[in-house]
């Protein structure tokens, strides 16, 4: 995504989320496209230090 790109991760986050929950409506959670995008938000998320695994969360 060229928002991503030009390091604009607040927008780009945006129209991620917008992508996610369009393809959850529309194909459901665990459809590939749908987790797809979804993968592609996290790393939007781990690009400006949002996101954790599970397994690095405190009492897990």
């Amino acid at each position: 995504m060229l928002h991503a790109w030009q390091g604009k991760w607040e927008k780009a986050e945006e129209l991620r989320i917008q992508v996610v929950e369009g393809r959850v409506s529309l194909l459901g959670e665990g459809h590939p496209e749908t987790i797809q995008v979804m993968e592609s938000l996290e790393n939007t998320l781990r690009s400006q230090g949002k996101w954790q695994d599970k397994k690095q969360k405190p009492g897990n």
